[in-house]
């Protein structure tokens, strides 16, 4: 007879995620690891299309970050 060996690893989640996991069980015996092995994770493509829409909503620089990058020398 053969042991089945499984690894555990503990994580910590906030309530929030906690309930979105309980939520997406199937039947009330799922395991969190049945729901994440189910899930569909984003995977944007990285594009310049992309990284232009976020633009607007990233914060500004600073004034001594941009002084940094005037000061040094291009190339």
């Amino acid at each position: 007879m053969y042991a089945l060996c499984i690894a555990i690893k503990t994580i910590s989640i906030d309530l929030k995620a906690y309930q979105r996991l309980v939520a997406a069980r199937r039947h009330p015996t799922d395991s969190f690891s049945q729901v994440i092995h189910r899930a569909r994770w984003e995977t944007e493509a990285k594009t310049w299309a992309r990284l232009l829409s976020v633009l607007p909503d990233m914060p500004a620089a600073d004034e001594a970050v941009l002084e940094g990058a005037r000061a040094r020398p291009a190339g």
